[in-house]
C-alpha cells in the first residue's frame, strides 16, 4: 500500500502544480473555455458623447481625479466651443482662419452627465493643448504648445514668448476659474511638448522635442547629450516648481547623429521621474544601462532622474528595425511600464506566453524593474501591418501588475480583438483599448471603438471600479454614442469622450470552470489509482 500511497500523493501534487500553471502558459485556453460555454459577457457602454461645436475639435488627452470626474485638454478653431460661465477664459481667442487654435480644458461630471468648467485657454495665435495631469486637490496642469507672443502667463518662471513655437505650463484651479500658474518654456526655434507629470509635491515635469540651441538647462548631470542639442532635434525634459515660477533643472536628452524625442514621463512617490521616448543616435547619454547599444534603426530609451535631475540610468531598449517608446507608467514598486511602436525586424520577447505577442509589428509593452536591470516582460501585439498602417499607442494606464491598459489608433484590419469586445472591425481608422496581464503574458481584453470614417484615441483613464474612460478625436458622424451631451457630430471633426465597462469576469469564471474540470479528474485519478491497489 505504501508504494501506492505515495503515488498518490505524487500525482496529486504534479496535478494541482498543472492546472496553477495551466492559464499562465495557455492563457488561450480559458479564452477558448469561456467562449464555448458562452460566458465571454459584452461590452456595456455607459456614455459616448462629441465634445465640440462648428469648427475642428480634437480631444488629445483625458484624465480623472479622486471622485472620478472627467477632465479634458484639447485643441479648437471653433469660436462657439461650449463654455461655462464663470470659467478662466469663455471667449475664443485665436487670431485668423489659419490661427484660429485654441486649447482648451473642459471637466465632466463623472457619468459625463454635467460640464463641470469649460474654458479657452491661448493667445493670439495658434496654441494647442496636448496633456493633462491632476492633483488630489483637483487642479489640472496643462501642457502644450503656443506660437502666441500674448499666450497669458501668471506667476511665469519665464512670461516672454521665445519664439517659433514654445512650450507652455499651465495650471487651473479646481473649479476652472482662475489660472493659478502659465509660462513659457523654450528657447529661440521650435520646442514642442508631449506630456507632463505632477509628482506628490506639486512640481510638474514635462517631456517633449526642441530645435533650440539654447533651451533652458539646469543640471548637475555632464553628459554632452544633457548640456547641448547634438543632433537637428534632441528631447528635453524639464521640472517646474509647485508655483511655476522656477524651474527645478532642465536638460537635452539626445545624441549627435538623429532626431530625438522624449515623449511620456511618469513620477513616483519618491520625486523619481522616469522618461521614454525614441533615437537613433548611438552616441545618446546612456548611463547603467540593461542594453548600451543601439540595436535598430531606431530603438526606445528609457531615463531614470532622481528628485533632483540626475541620471540614475538611462538604456537602450529595441529590435533590429524601428521601435519607439510614447507611454509610460510605475507600479509601487517603482516597476516601468512602457509601451510604444514596434515597425519590423526582431524584437525582444521576454514572458510572452500568448502567440499574439510574438508580434513584428505592432504596439509593444515592456515591463523592467526599478534599476533598469531586469526586463520581466516584453512583447508584441501582433498586426500584420506595413509602414501605412502600423498603429500608435497614445495612452497607458496601469491598475495592477496584472492588469494595464493601453490605448491608440490603427488602421490595421488584423488588429487583435478579444471576444468580449465593443467591436471587432476596422473601419478605416480606428481607436483601440486593451488590457494586458503581463504577469501571465496574455491579453484579457481588446477593443476597436469608432465610426466609418478616421477615429483616433488620444488617453485613457480607469476609474476606481474599473470602468474605462478614453478620448479623443473623430470624423465619423456615426461614432457610437448613448447618454450623449452632444449626440450630432457638429463639425467636421469634432473631440469625443465614452465610458465603457469592462466585465473581466467571466474570464475569472473561466479559470474557475477549468479548475473544477481539473479536481475532477484528479479525482478520478486517485479513485483509479485506489481501486487499483486494493485488487492487490
Amino acid at each position: 500500500m505504501y508504494p501506492q500511497r505515495v503515488a498518490i500523493v505524487v500525482i496529486l501534487v504534479l496535478s494541482l502544480g498543472m492546472l496553477s500553471s495551466m492559464a499562465m502558459v495557455n492563457p488561450s485556453l480559458v479564452d477558448e473555455l469561456t467562449g464555448k460555454f458562452g460566458l465571454s459577457a459584452a461590452s456595456d457602454l455607459q456614455f459616448s458623447t462629441f465634445i465640440g461645436t462648428s469648427d475642428y475639435d480634437y480631444v488629445n488627452d483625458v484624465a480623472l481625479d479622486a471622485e472620478g470626474n472627467i477632465y479634458l485638454v484639447g485643441t479648437t478653431w471653433s469660436t462657439d466651443f461650449p463654455t461655462t460661465a464663470g470659467s478662466y477664459r469663455p471667449w475664443h481667442t485665436g487670431g485668423n482662419y489659419w490661427e484660429m487654435d485654441d486649447a482648451f480644458v473642459m471637466k465632466l461630471s463623472s457619468d459625463g452627465q454635467e460640464i463641470i468648467y469649460s474654458t479657452y485657454l491661448g493667445g493670439s495665435s495658434i496654441d494647442s493643448g496636448i496633456d493633462i495631469a491632476v492633483d488630489d486637490e483637483g487642479c489640472a496642469y496643462v501642457v502644450g504648445g503656443t506660437t502666441s507672443p500674448d499666450f497669458p502667463t501668471v506667476n511665469a518662471y519665464d512670461s516672454t514668448y521665445n519664439g517659433v513655437e514654445d512650450c507652455f505650463v499651465a495650471k487651473l484651479s479646481a473649479n476652472g476659474s482662475d489660472l493659478l500658474f502659465s509660462t513659457f518654456v523654450g528657447g529661440s526655434d521650435e520646442d514642442h511638448p508631449y506630456a507632463i507629470s505632477v509628482d506628490d509635491t506639486g512640481n510638474s515635469i514635462v517631456v517633449g522635442r526642441t530645435r533650440s540651441s539654447n533651451f533652458p538647462v539646469i543640471t548637475t548631470n555632464t553628459l554632452p547629450g544633457c548640456l547641448s542639442r547634438g543632433g537637428p532635434e534632441d528631447g528635453f525634459v524639464c521640472k517646474l516648481s509647485p508655483d511655476g515660477s522656477e524651474v527645478e533643472y532642465s536638460m537635452y536628452l539626445g545624441g549627435a547623429e538623429t532626431t530625438d524625442e522624449a515623449r511620456g514621463v511618469a513620477t513616483d512617490s519618491n520625486g523619481n521621474v522616469v522618461v521614454v521616448g525614441s533615437t537613433g543616435s548611438t552616441d545618446f547619454p546612456i548611463v547603467n544601462a540593461y542594453d548600451d547599444t543601439l540595436s535598430g534603426i531606431w530603438d526606445s530609451v528609457i531615463v531614470r532622474l532622481n528628485a533632483t535631475g540626475h541620471i540614475l540610468f538611462s538604456t537602450y531598449y529595441g529590435g533590429t528595425e524601428l521601435d519607439g517608446a510614447s507611454a509610460v507608467s510605475l507600479d509601487d514598486a517603482g516597476s516601468i511600464y512602457f509601451s510604444g511602436i514596434v515597425k519590423g525586424g526582431i524584437f525582444p520577447k521576454v514572458g510572452v506566453n500568448d502567440e499574439i505577442f510574438n508580434g513584428t509589428w505592432g504596439i509593444s509593452l515592456v515591463v523592467m524593474n526599478s534599476s533598469g536591470s531586469e526586463v520581466t516582460f516584453s512583447g508584441v501585439l501582433e498586426n500584420s501591418g506595413s509602414e501605412d498602417f502600423s498603429p500608435w499607442c497614445s495612452g497607458i494606464f496601469l491598475v495592477s501588475e496584472r492588469e494595464v491598459w493601453l490605448a491608440g489608433t490603427t488602421e490595421c484590419s488584423s488588429f487583435p480583438t478579444t471576444e468580449n469586445a465593443f467591436d471587432r472591425t476596422v473601419n478605416g481608422e480606428d481607436g483601440f483599448f486593451v488590457m494586458i496581464d503581463p504577469t501571465s503574458g496574455s491579453l484579457r481584453y481588446s477593443s476597436l471603438f469608432g465610426g466609418t470614417s478616421d477615429d483616433a484615441l488620444g488617453g485613457i483613464a480607469v476609474t476606481s471600479n474599473g470602468d474605462v474612460v478614453c478620448a479623443g478625436r473623430t470624423a465619423s458622424a456615426n461614432l457610437p454614442n448613448k447618454n450623449a451631451l452632444i449626440s450630432v457630430r457638429p463639425g467636421e471633426q469634432d473631440g469625443f469622450v465614452f465610458r465603457m465597462t469592462v466585465d473581466n469576469s467571466m474570464y475569472l469564471l473561466g479559470l474557475i470552470v477549468l479548475g473544477v474540470a481539473g479536481i475532477g479528474a484528479i479525482i478520478v485519478i486517485i479513485a483509479v489509482v485506489t481501486l487499483r491497489s486494493r485488487r492487490k
